[in-house]
C-alpha cells in the first residue's frame, strides 16, 4: 500500500492487485528459466482421466515419458502414417489411442466420420463411443460397412482381433491410402493379453515396421505388476510368434511408481464359497465407500456360468449387477474375461481364470488379462 502522493493516486493504488513473488524468484538464472518452461509444457501434454466423471470436475493425468515421447517427439503424425505400437499390460495403450485420435481431429481438422477408431470388443466399443469425438465401430462392424468415409484408423487391442470376417487390416490399410496422401493408421496390441489361438489378421511381428514399445508401467499397482510379470515370463516359455522381440520386451518392464495395490489367490473353492466369499469382500469395500461402479466380476468363458454367479450374487448383495456393455452405470459389471478386454476397474474378483481345456497355451495370458 502506498504511504505517500494524494488522496487521489492513494485510491488508485487501492485497486491495483498486489502480487508478491517469492524473494527467491528474483536469484532465478537462464537454466532455472528452462527447467520450469520444460516442466510447464509436460504438464499441458496431459489426458483426461476417467476419474474426471466420478468426481465430477476435471480430473488431469500426465503422460508418461514414452507415451509422450512416441506421440509428440518421435514421430509426427503429419509424417509417420503407420505405427505399430506394442505395450505391456498397464502401459496405457488405450490412454494414447485416445490421445491420438483428438491429435488427428486437432491436425488435420477432421470431421467425426472422417476418424475411425476400431476395437474387437462390443463394451470397449460403447466406452470409447463416450469419450471420443469420432467414430467407434467394433471389428465386425467395419468389415461389413460397404461405404465409409474414414481417412485416419487407429485400431486398438489389435492382437485380439480375428480374421473371420475377411482380412481387416488390408481393408484398414486401403482405406488409409487415398487421393489427398497417407491418412494416419496406427496399431496398438500387447500379445501378452491375446485371448485366442486363432489368426489376428496381423502381419508377423518380424514384419511390423516401423514399431515402438511402451515398458513402464502406469495403471497397474506394484503388487499387480509383479504377478503380471511373473505370467508374461511364463508366457514366453510357450514360444510365442515373434519371442525375441517379445522377451525383449518384458525384460525392459519397470514399474513406474510405489503404489502397493492388493492381490489375493483362492484356491480350491466351491461355487457356492466363492459366492459367499465374493459377497462378504464386496459389502466390505462398500462399508469402506467404493460404490457399485468400481468393482468387475469377471468369470471364464462360459456364458451360463456367468449367468448363475450374476443371479447368485445379485440375490446376496440386493444391489445392480450388469454386462459390460453397461461399463458406465453405477453398477457393478460381471461378465466375461473376453468381453472385458481392454476396459479397467479399480477392483476385479476374477473366478476360474482358466481359458478352454482345448487352448491351454493360453492359461498364463488369461491371467494376464485379469490381473492387468
Amino acid at each position: 500500500m502506498a504511504e505517500y502522493g494524494n488522496a487521489s493516486s492513494q485510491q488508485q493504488t487501492k485497486n491495483v492487485l498486489q502480487v508478491q513473488y517469492p524473494p527467491s524468484y528474483e536469484a532465478l538464472t537462464k537454466d532455472d528459466i528452462t527447467k520450469l518452461l520444460k516442466a510447464v509444457t509436460i504438464v499441458l501434454l496431459h489426458f483426461t482421466s476417467v476419474l474426471s466423471d466420478k468426481i465430477g470436475s476435471e480430473f488431469l493425468n500426465l503422460l508418461s515419458f514414452q507415451q509422450f515421447q512416441i506421440l509428440h517427439s518421435k514421430h509426427d503424425i503429419e509424417k509417420c502414417k503407420k505405427l505399430f505400437i506394442h505395450g505391456l499390460p498397464g502401459t496405457g495403450k488405450t490412454v494414447m489411442a485416445e490421445h491420438l485420435v483428438r491429435m488427428i481431429i486437432n491436425t488435420f481438422h477432421c470431421t467425426r466420420d472422417e476418424v475411425l477408431y476400431i476395437c474387437e470388443n462390443r463394451p470397449l466399443q460403447i466406452f470409447m463411443s463416450q469419450r471420443l469425438e469420432c467414430m467407434c465401430v467394433t471389428r465386425t462392424t467395419f468389415m461389413r460397412a460397404e461405404s465409409l468415409s474414414a481417412k485416419h484408423i487407429i485400431a486398438d487391442e489389435a492382437q485380439n482381433f480375428r480374421d473371420e470376417d475377411g482380412p481387416w487390416y488390408e481393408k484398414a490399410q486401403a482405406l488409409t491410402t487415398h487421393t489427398n496422401g497417407r491418412g494416419v493408421f496406427w496399431i496398438f496390441m500387447d500379445h501378452f493379453q491375446t485371448s485366442h489361438t486363432g489368426s489376428s489378421g496381423l502381419p508377423g511381428i518380424d514384419f511390423q515396421d516401423p514399431k515402438e514399445e511402451l515398458t513402464i508401467v502406469v495403471r497397474n499397482a506394484k503388487k499387480i505388476h509383479d504377478v503380471v510379470l511373473e505370467h508374461v515370463n511364463k508366457s514366453l516359455q510357450s514360444g510365442k510368434e515373434g519371442s525375441r522381440f517379445l522377451e525383449k520386451l518384458a525384460q525392459s518392464a519397470k514399474c513406474n511408481h510405489s503404489f502397493e495395490g492388493e492381490v489375493e489367490i483362492k484356491r480350491k473353492m466351491t461355487q457356492m464359497e466363492i459366492v459367499n466369499k465374493i459377497a462378504e469382500q464386496i459389502q466390505s469395500y462398500f462399508k469402506e465407500g467404493y460404490e457399485p461402479k468400481d468393482i468387475a466380476i469377471l468369470c471364464s468363458i462360459n456364458n451360463s456360468e456367468c449367468k448363475w454367479y450374476q443371479i447368485s450374487l445379485k440375490a446376496k448383495l440386493k444391489t445392480q449387477i450388469v454386462g459390460a456393455e453397461k461399463i458406465l452405470k453405477n453398477a457393478i459389471v460381471l461378465d466375461s474375461l473376453r468381453r472385458f478386454s481392454g476396459l479397467e476397474r479399480t477392483i476385479v474378483f476374477a473366478i476360474n481364470p482358466v481359458p478352454h481345456s482345448t487352448q491351454s497355451v493360453l492359461t498364463s495370458n488369461i491371467v494376464v488379462c485379469v490381473a492387468s
